[in-house]
């Protein structure tokens, strides 16, 4: 009696394992997208809005499996900012094999020190290393930045070597004025453009993208990977404006 309940648990057990698994389980990653793949981007959501040519906002939320060792290094959280462009607000989770929620990191768990020896006005580093006590191992980052002057700003690294991705959308929403412009290298995928009253909305997006491997001695990545750059055609930093749409 006792061996016939025991099966009868195990049995009842499969089908709620099952009913576990959601998007963050490493267990529902296509086959196609773990070949060559180190790491796998899950889903990633990065939207740039452009207020103003001094005034911007960068959010990113991004959940990726890190399928081994050679992979680690994406587990470190690490954000420098200054006068010019400062964290807002950051975020770590981490997901068990069936895509379970275990830990939470909030920006107040995180380590923030000053860089730049006073020559990087309001300089400052905050970083984070998530431990993995085994691969793959699921994290979702989110984390927002603020710009006051927007000279420089953030591009779309779409899909670095030996990295997957699953599903990728970048947007950047932006006035007429200051307006920007952009540089696609490696790619030609062009942006999905829409507009709303006196503003235009970019977006590109990427799905089930396989990895690809660089040979050894091949040089940068960046001469390979695909990548979109930004840059505003009017900007001001501090009292100072200036103006590139030519």
């Amino acid at each position: 009696m006792k061996i016939v309940t025991a099966l009868l648990l195990f049995f009842l057990a499969i089908p709620c394992s099952h009913a576990q698994l959601n998007i963050y389980s490493a267990l529902t990653i296509p086959d196609s997208l773990k070949k060559d793949a180190n790491m796998v981007m899950r889903e990633e959501y990065i939207k740039l809005t452009v207020k103003d040519k001094n005034t911007a906002r960068y959010e990113v939320r991004q959940v990726f499996t890190v399928m081994n060792e050679q992979a680690k290094w994406n587990l470190a959280f690490e954000k420098f900012s200054d006068k010019f462009d400062m964290l807002d607000d950051a975020e770590i989770r981490t997901y068990d094999l069936l895509g379970n929620k275990r830990n939470t990191y909030t920006k107040k768990d995180m380590k923030t020190e000053n860089y730049g020896e006073g020559l990087v006005p309001e300089g400052k580093l905050t970083y984070f290393y998530v431990n993995a006590p085994t691969y793959p191992l699921t994290v979702e980052f989110n984390y927002s930045i603020k710009y006051k002057g927007i000279f420089s700003l953030p591009g779309y690294r779409m899909h670095p070597p030996w990295q997957s991705v699953q599903h990728s959308v970048f947007e950047v929403e932006v006035p007429d004025d200051p307006g920007v412009r952009y540089k696609m290298v490696n790619t030609a995928m062009q942006p999905e453009i829409t507009r709303t009253g006196n503003k235009d909305i970019y977006r590109w997006e990427l799905k089930n993208a396989k990895a690809y491997k660089l040979e050894k001695y091949s040089g940068s990545a960046y001469a390979y990977e695909p990548f979109v750059f930004i840059a505003p055609n009017k900007f001001q930093l501090d009292d100072y404006q200036g103006d590139m749409s030519t």
